[in-house]
Order: C-alpha cells, then sequence, then structure tokens
C-alpha cells in the first residue's frame, strides 16, 4: 500500500529515496523550498540516477528561481531520459524567464515532437510566435536554436556513459568514469564488479603492448 505524503512526512528518516522525493514533492506543494530540496539532495545521494528526483529537485529550483540550478537538473533529466517532455516544457519555462523566447520555442516544439496531444503546448507555441511576430499556426522556424543538453555531460558520470567509453576502446575513460560513480554511490555492486573488468582488461592490454615492444 502506498504511503501517503503526510505519514512520510511524520517519520524522522525516510525509508527509502522514493520516500524524500514524495517529501521533497510535499514540501514544494506548500511552498517550503529549502526544505524540499534539502530532501531532494538527500535522496539523490542514494539514488544519484533518479530522473523523478533530478525532476523534482529543478522544479524546486524554479520555484526559488535559481534558474541555472534548475536548468542543470533538467538537462540531467533529460541525459537520462532525452523523451522526457516535462523537462522540454520546464526549459522553455526558464528561457521564457530569462528573455529567450526563441530557445522556448524550440524546447517546446521538442516536446510537441514528443507528445503531440499534450494538453495546451500548441497554444503556448502560437503564442511564442506571436510574440516573435511569426504567423500563427506555422510550427516550423529552420533558424530557430537548440538547447544543448550535453553541455554539462561530463558533470553526470553514469554506467551508461562509461560503458559508451568502452565500447569505442577508451579503457581509461570508462575506468574514470566508474570511479566517479562509485565516489557518488560506493555501495553499487555493479559498478565494482565491472571497474575491475575493465581494469584488468587494461592491466592485460598493457603487458601485450609491452610484449610486443
Amino acid at each position: 500500500m502506498a504511503l501517503g505524503s503526510m505519514e512520510i512526512m511524520n517519520r524522522k528518516v525516510p525509508a527509502n529515496s522514493s520516500d524524500f522525493f514524495r517529501l521533497a514533492s510535499e514540501y514544494l506543494r506548500r511552498g517550503e523550498l529549502d526544505e524540499a530540496i534539502r530532501f531532494c539532495k538527500e535522496g539523490l545521494r542514494d539514488d544519484p540516477y533518479c530522473i523523478s528526483g533530478h525532476l523534482v529537485l529543478g522544479k524546486c529550483y524554479l520555484a526559488a528561481s535559481c534558474f541555472k540550478e534548475a536548468r542543470r537538473e533538467f538537462k540531467r533529466v533529460l541525459r537520462l531520459d532525452p523523451n522526457n517532455t516535462a523537462a522540454f516544457c520546464y526549459l522553455a519555462e526558464i528561457n521564457q524567464a530569462l528573455g529567450q523566447t526563441m530557445l522556448a520555442l524550440s524546447n517546446l516544439k521538442r516536446a510537441l515532437r514528443l507528445d503531440p496531444l499534450a494538453p495546451g503546448l500548441k497554444d503556448k507555441i502560437d503564442f511564442l510566435r506571436e510574440e516573435l511576430g511569426f504567423s500563427r499556426g506555422t510550427l516550423a522556424i529552420k533558424s530557430a536554436p537548440e538547447e544543448d543538453i550535453t553541455s554539462e555531460y561530463s558533470e553526470l558520470a553514469t554506467p551508461t556513459l562509461a560503458e559508451i567509453y568502452a565500447t569505442q576502446g577508451r579503457i581509461e575513460k570508462a575506468i574514470n568514469i566508474y570511479r566517479q560513480v562509485l565516489d557518488q554511490n560506493p555501495e553499487d555492486q555493479t559498478s565494482k564488479q565491472r571497474l575491475a573488468q575493465l581494469e584488468a582488461q587494461l592491466a592485460a592490454r598493457e603487458q601485450a603492448d609491452e610484449e610486443q615492444d
């Protein structure tokens, strides 16, 4: 049976990371942003790759008008889930707040491509197009810039990123990423095992190179 927000709130220590995020959402709903952010960060320490956790933290920062931090979290969501419509919509909201209307339009268009039936999305796009002086109803703007969601890629070390490097033969880079993963989550046994495999693979390769020399 799912726990309600108030039942979780009455506990001294949330039972797991999902409880942290539900508790953070409840504090966000009440406008208690410092507490919401604190619980999000605690939950993400336990589960650093939780998409919903980064999304809630981004919403907390957005509500606090901390646009740089909010943008960082929504970009992290998109690196973990490139088809997350909500993250594109929140990025557009940040763009609008910063007067970046073209970027806002671009992010809303990307959201619309992912979810053509999203309520109100076409109206928001038409509103921004009118603000920019384009004719209503035409969605294509070839010159519209797109938000760079990879600009902070190195800040979020993940096993997926490590495996991309390993597949490319960049073993040293993969090892470095796995070490960062374990710095964030020392109890990740799967990453520990994979790191040991890669280190053994690198040692064998270096030994083979020495024998050839």
